[in-house]
């Protein structure tokens, strides 16, 4: 059965209560049942009440006996920020990755999107003549997963997210929260996503690190997050499909 709490329509009788030991606690109006609440703690609307699952709210929609639920997180964002005050060298190319801050723990969600929601430092131009491009990434585990992979004629190719139009070594460029580039941007400006399904990142609690490369497709040359003169800061969103 259920301890019921009742909400009468007689006077002297509006508040009624009766108890048992089933776990199972009833609320009723006039009678009639309105919310259960089953001995796991999941709760149930209605005379013959649907019950929710953990992660799920209740939600506008459906009727009394059948309810809307909706599961917690559908189509919610996770912002984390990568930050580094080292000034950081990056002369191996893609796909082997140059590490930047400290790896984190985040939940991936099982379909949807990661992306580079905002970039703030400076990019210092090496030696060579040929400007710089970025490849960034993330790394899971022992595997890279990279923001702008590519395919040009045949050829796997690590693209550039960034492009710096300083080419010598006493230039740089700075960024205070959104990528943009110094070369052609109606060609090489590339938003950086990765999709989870199509790339089979891991999905649930997975340990993240942010990893960056030299690209493969022009633009080679070496460079370095200047970190120690502005700190390099790095926003990473996790965004659930709904």
């Amino acid at each position: 059965m259920a301890s019921i709490i009742n909400a009468g329509t007689t006077a002297g009788t509006a508040l009624n209560m009766s108890a048992d030991t089933s776990g199972i606690l009833k609320l009723q109006t006039a009678g009639t049942d309105a919310v259960t609440i089953n001995a796991s703690g999941a709760i149930g609307v209605g005379t013959s009440p649907s019950y929710g699952t953990s992660g799920q709210l209740l939600t506008s929609g459906g009727s009394a006996a059948a309810p809307t639920w909706t599961t917690v997180g559908s189509g919610a964002t996770t912002l984390k920020y990568v930050t580094d005050s080292t000034d950081i060298a990056v002369s191996s190319s893609a796909p082997t990755q140059t590490t930047v801050g400290s790896s984190f723990s985040v939940s991936i969600p099982t379909s949807g999107v990661i992306r580079i929601a905002s970039f703030a430092g400076r990019i210092v131009e090496g030696a060579g003549g040929q400007n710089n491009g970025q490849a960034w990434g993330i790394r899971i585990s022992s595997t890279n997963y990279w923001f702008t992979l590519g395919n040009v004629n045949g050829t796997l190719t690590y693209l550039p997210s960034v492009i710096s139009s300083s080419a010598t070594n006493t230039n740089y460029d700075q960024f205070y929260g959104g990528f943009n580039t110094g070369v052609n941007p109606a060609v090489y400006g590339r938003q950086c996503v990765i999709d989870i399904e199509a790339n089979s990142v891991p999905t649930g609690t997975q340990t993240v690190q942010l990893i960056v490369a030299k690209t493969t497709f022009s633009y080679t040359d070496p460079f370095t997050l200047k970190g120690t003169t502005n700190t390099t800061r790095v926003g990473l969103e996790f965004v659930s499909a709904s």
